[in-house]
């Protein structure tokens, strides 16, 4: 790539992740990504030859980073809200991925009148992280959809993950530790099976604060317990795992690898 893409500075930022390798758009005030995105899109597995289905896309994060990564050829991601699908569009278009990854303004919970049913290798979510009247509600209306269930509960979410999710694909969710027990029941009931789970803490000592969790369709045969990932030390310095993940580096055995 070469030149800045086009932004407003009184209204948007450009920032940089992996390096500078990808360029994002996003508003100065409302919604922005957050560092879940970013873990959520390191822990997927990789499914570089399909269809990366992000729902709930935001301004397109999670997708710039798994097609920087080389984890999926395409990405079609789901907005419900006008102004970041079309930052997401801006997005990919900036990077370079605007034939790759397309975004929807679209409401994920009518999934069925968008795509065929498993035709996603994989899907990815950075979800609301609370139920709707749950928690202090912003006042920023950009935000309380982002972040409050407002426009689809956890429900909503597994059973259109379940409907576009192609019989050997997988499904990466990024939650709340206190929410992973309803978690793990829901994506039963939409006939998910969990198959990777790690847990993340703030600092050495903390308890954790988020889980990462891969789900599947039909049997999984051993769940796989990664180590926990910690992203700071006690100093508020980031722990050589989580800068590596910041950076966009390509360990030999990363992320979303099973073990043989």
């Amino acid at each position: 790539m070469t030149g800045a893409p086009a932004y407003d500075p009184e209204t948007e930022t450009l920032d940089g992740m992996h390096h500078g390798r990808v360029r994002l758009i996003q508003p100065r005030r409302g919604y922005r990504f957050s560092v879940d995105a970013v873990l959520a899109a390191h822990f997927a597995p990789a499914a570089p030859s399909g269809l990366a289905l992000d729902l709930g896309a935001g301004v397109g994060v999670i997708g710039l980073l798994l097609l920087d990564l080389g984890k999926a050829a395409r990405v079609l991601g789901m907005e419900i809200q006008p102004e970041l699908a079309a930052l997401a569009e801006r997005n990919a278009a900036a990077n370079g991925y605007a034939a790759t990854q397309q975004t929807l303004c679209a409401d994920f919970r009518n999934i069925e009148t968008l795509i065929t049913p498993q035709s996603a290798n994989l899907v990815v979510s950075n979800p609301p992280y609370f139920p709707a009247g749950r928690g202090r509600v912003n006042p920023s209306a950009q935000l309380t959809i982002a972040r409050h269930e407002v426009a689809g509960a956890m429900t909503d979410l597994l059973r259109a993950a379940a409907y576009a999710l192609a019989p050997d694909g997988a499904a990466v969710f990024v939650y709340p530790v206190t929410r992973e027990k309803e978690l793990l029941q829901k994506l039963s009931e939409a006939g998910l099976r969990l198959s990777r789970r790690r847990r993340v803490h703030g600092k050495p000592g903390e308890p954790p604060r988020l889980v990462l969790v891969e789900a599947r369709k039909g049997a999984v045969r051993d769940v796989v317990e990664e180590a926990p990932l910690v992203l700071e030390d006690a100093d508020g310095r980031p722990m050589p795992e989580a800068e590596a993940i910041y950076a966009g580096t390509k360990p030999e055995r990363g992320w979303g690898a099973r073990p043989p």
